[in-house]
């Protein structure tokens, strides 16, 4: 067994010390991965039973590429939301005529929001951030003939802030909470409007 000199050892020693701490910072700077949330679906709710042979999702919006729009960043975004409901809660029990349901907005805003400077911003942790979703559905409805139509339409909005300091994993949380309850404020929109709007088609 060969024997290491006590002053190379300690060498050894704090060489790994120093490799260890200086891999720190760099370890620390590390964003965490994004986060699983669950999928929001419908399929627990009633259906609604339309007198048409067919329904169409038209996607009548379209996500804008500005910096200030983030919804394709969400976790479920709520073009995806809405064509969840549509899936889960219409169907088409008829013969003939379409049914039409029109995506019309399903946008996500970025707003930044003026945070302090100097010493005041070390000492406090200021919302940065306010996030504005805006949804807007309509359902159209026609029979075969085009003699009956019938339509309906529905929206809901949700903003929140976050703070400056808050961590990717986090935000995501913010916005899947925001998802849903543009889905809850929407489902229960719907829930009223569409036996009002569109009775004529359902069965």
């Amino acid at each position: 067994m060969t024997k290491v000199p006590a002053a190379r050892g300690l060498m050894t020693r704090r060489t790994a010390l120093w490799a260890l701490m200086g891999a720190l910072p760099a370890a620390c700077a590390i964003e965490p991965g994004r986060g699983r949330f669950p999928e929001i679906t419908f399929a627990h709710r009633p259906v609604f039973r339309l007198d048409v042979a067919a329904i169409e999702v038209v996607e009548a919006y379209r996500p804008s590429t500005t910096a200030l729009h983030v919804e394709t960043e969400w976790p479920m975004p709520p073009d995806a939301m809405l064509r969840a409901w549509a899936r889960d809660r219409l169907h088409a029990v008829g013969r003939a005529g379409r049914a039409r349901f029109v995506i019309l907005d399903a946008s996500v805003i970025e707003v930044p929001l003026a945070v302090a400077g100097g010493i005041a911003n070390a000492l406090t942790v200021d919302q940065a951030y306010r996030y504005d979703a805006s949804v807007k559905v309509r359902i159209e409805a026609a029979d075969g003939a085009g003699l009956r139509t019938a339509r309906v339409e529905a929206s809901a909005r949700e903003s929140r802030s976050v703070a400056e300091d808050i961590t990717l994993n986090d935000r995501e949380r913010v916005w899947s909470a925001m998802t849903e309850a543009l889905a809850a404020t929407l489902d229960a929109e719907l829930d009223r409007a569409v036996p009002r709007h569109l009775r004529a088609f359902l069965r």
